[in-house]
């Protein structure tokens, strides 16, 4: 089961566990929510999933991460954010892009017909065929 931690904060946090040897067990950080002033694009939704294991090592071996869940800058939710998981969302845009591939080909055919059409007009006002080239023919 997985713990949803949100960074309520206005910036971002960064959390690093050492064993006793000096070395690294566990780093975390946590983003703030962030939206790209430019494109209107989210970021970051300022949520960080954790295993119970890595929440439960945050809280006993930090005691910075405990300070920030007390002042409430970090808060643990039950349920993340309403977003669909990753792999719905790579199902969902290989769905988006076998569509556009079919659009595409519907498009050229269409286009293929509107030049096949002008190239005929083309050569019945001229009596001779269209050169897209604009060169003259030999």
């Amino acid at each position: 089961m997985s713990v949803w931690v949100e960074n309520t904060h206005s910036s971002d946090m960064k959390f690093v566990v050492k064993n006793k040897a000096g070395f690294t067990v566990l780093e975390k950080t946590f983003y703030r929510s962030a939206v790209d002033r430019a494109t209107g694009a989210v970021i970051s939704n300022g949520y960080t999933e954790l295993t119970n294991e890595e929440y439960e090592l945050l809280k006993a071996q930090t005691a910075t991460f405990s300070q920030q869940l007390k002042t409430k800058k970090l808060v643990v939710r039950k349920e993340g954010p309403n977003v669909s998981n990753p792999y719905t969302r790579l199902v969902d845009a290989k769905k988006e892009i076998e569509q556009l591939k079919a659009e595409i080909e519907a498009l050229k055919g269409r286009n293929a017909g509107v030049q096949q059409t002008v190239n005929q007009m083309q050569q019945s006002e001229t009596g001779r065929p269209n050169n897209p080239k604009g060169q003259q023919p030999r």
